[in-house]
């Protein structure tokens, strides 16, 4: 049993590895900059939600005084946010795990960086791809003067039963006659969340996976088209209403809605799915964990629908 804490661990991913985190029976501190974002996790007995503040170092200095382990999984699609909690934060979160004598920082990187940080034309770089490789490097580098130990996840497109993603490509395909896909053929080899819970587990405080970087990837690459048809598919929806959206089309979406912060698509977006985000490295395979089929878990998933509201909640909640 080890006191764990997860910062940025509010949303999709965190509610998943801190609940497989303390189901195996670990202490979780789950920090967070505001209180309503965290209402999941107080119904289990093993997390704790502390609320701190971004702008006092001192106070997340008290915070993380009896933490073995830190968890980094913040991440933001604000362009102009993104050397600040990519690369700055991640710096200070290890300065501070080695000031406290913390054992090990796992930082969660992003499949896809390195490629991205390697075109030619920087002016065409995806600044999320950019920064998160900038952070993946300064990170490894300094773990070598630090006492802390560094172990840098860096998972592909993460889908589960309840994500985002696959969600959003429902209900487009269930409600609208045509559903454009933007850089249709761009590559992407999805993995499932619990193959990420477990490569986590993995690496916890083992000495194997101390100051080095792992690809997290499914068993299959697919085009985004692909996967948007297998959407429709599971859902059973026509799959000649899913089309390509001509490239000319896709820029133009990015850039006229894109400002807008919630926006589904923006320019940065765009720019990532140049990038192949697959891997010839995939590190479950070195960890002895079986990639899960994308399909198996979309069958699952829309089979909920039949399902009662007990069951479907049941599912959702993980549980």
């Amino acid at each position: 049993m080890s006191n764990i804490s997860i910062i940025g661990g509010t949303g999709f991913v965190g509610q998943h590895l801190s609940n497989m985190l303390a189901q195996a029976g670990h202490n979780v501190q789950v920090l967070t900059r505001k209180k309503t974002c965290a209402d999941y996790f107080y119904t289990h007995p093993n997390i704790t939600v502390t609320v701190y503040s971004s702008a006092n170092h001192t106070s997340l200095y008290k915070k993380l005084s009896s933490a073995e382990v830190l968890i980094n999984l913040v991440g933001v699609f604000n362009r102009g946010a993104m050397q600040d909690k990519h690369v700055q934060l991640p710096l200070q979160l290890l300065q501070l795990c080695n000031d406290l004598n913390i054992s090990q920082f796992i930082h969660f990187g992003a499949l896809g960086a390195q490629e991205a940080s390697q075109e030619a034309n920087s002016k065409a770089q995806s600044i999320y791809f950019k920064t998160k490789f900038e952070a993946q490097t300064k990170l490894l580098e300094a773990a070598e003067h630090c006492n802390t130990v560094v172990t840098i996840l860096k998972p592909a497109l993460i889908f589960a039963e309840n994500d985002k993603f696959f969600s959003q490509f429902q209900t487009l395909c269930k409600s609208l006659p045509l559903v454009l896909v933007p850089c249709s053929e761009s590559l992407l080899q999805p993995v499932y969340i619990k193959d990420v819970e477990k490569a986590l587990s993995y690496c916890l405080l083992n000495p194997k996976c101390f100051n080095k970087s792992f690809e997290l990837a499914g068993p299959k690459q697919y085009s985004f088209i692909e996967l948007v048809k297998l959407t429709a598919t599971y859902n059973g929806e026509n799959t000649k209403k899913v089309r390509a959206m001509p490239n000319f089309m896709a820029i133009a979406l990015a850039k006229l809605t894109g400002w807008y912060p919630k926006a589904p698509f923006n320019y940065d977006q765009y720019l990532s799915l140049q990038v192949p985000n697959i891997t010839q490295n995939n590190a479950l395979d070195e960890f002895n964990i079986k990639p899960t089929p994308l399909e198996s878990v979309l069958a699952f998933r829309f089979r909920l629908q039949g399902l009662d509201r007990y069951d479907s909640a049941r599912v959702g909640a993980k549980r």
